[in-house]
């Protein structure tokens, strides 16, 4: 047969379990996801990764990131902002909710990068697409990151010493994983739904830019995922 890996940081059998569980069947379809999982001859894992003892293929992986170069200067320059104003890029993708931008109160201390999609024009505020930076080199280029925690965010963040002000999803089951590792290995603070609402990102930005620099995680599970594919095809 043809040699089958999967590779994730999660598993949809034990986030199915989490919304549907109550379900009539559920446990059947359940059992579904996991059979096909253990059919597979391996399971990756990148860190930060979910616990999953009813699988019995896995094996852990570093983690999977992008190095990305910033331009913080010259990006600030080019927006004609003061040497003491701070850059925050702000994407919430994948969170079902949006941000009253348009009124947030003005900080002259606070330049955000926020999505084209917003559809906001202010002037402490800039359209990502108009930077002409990949959206990687963009965040690169900012003092932090106003995010929800998803796994290309967490890693990306840890690997380029991204400081991260986040708002708590609150029933993601893979959240509280990320968030141990983010902390262990990277610089973030949550901020209150409430508070990010009304743009009060003031003072635990402050709290989040004071927390001393990290070393840069190296995205070593790139090359340990390569390698488990070579096993089968060299």
């Amino acid at each position: 047969g043809v040699p089958t890996l999967a590779l994730c940081s999660l598993n949809w059998a034990d986030i199915f379990q989490h919304y549907c569980g109550g379900l009539p069947g559920a446990e059947r379809i359940r059992a579904e996801i996991l059979a096909a999982y253990n059919a597979a001859d391996g399971f990756l894992q990148p860190a930060p990764a979910m616990a999953m003892p009813m699988l019995g293929n896995t094996q852990r992986i570093g983690p999977l990131g992008r190095i990305g170069h910033g331009e913080r200067d010259r990006l600030a320059g080019r927006l004609g902002l003061g040497a003491n104003t701070r850059l925050v890029m702000v994407s919430l993708g994948g969170l079902p909710m949006r941000l009253p931008l348009e009124d947030w109160p003005v900080d002259p201390q606070l330049h955000f990068i926020v999505p084209a999609s917003c559809g906001v024009h202010r002037a402490d505020m800039t359209a990502l697409d108009d930077l002409g930076l990949s959206y990687l080199d963009a965040m690169c280029s900012c003092d932090a990151l106003l995010t929800k925690l998803g796994y290309g965010h967490v890693t990306d963040a840890a690997c380029n010493d991204i400081p991260v002000l986040y708002v708590e999803r609150g029933d993601w089951p893979e959240e509280p994983v990320l968030r141990d590792w983010l902390q262990q290995h990277g610089r973030c603070l949550a901020i209150a739904r409430t508070d990010l609402m009304r743009g009060a990102i003031t003072e635990p930005l402050a709290r989040l830019l004071a927390q001393p620099s990290r070393a840069k995680v190296m995205p070593s599970g790139v090359d340990q995922a390569v390698d488990a594919l070579l096993a089968y095809l060299l």
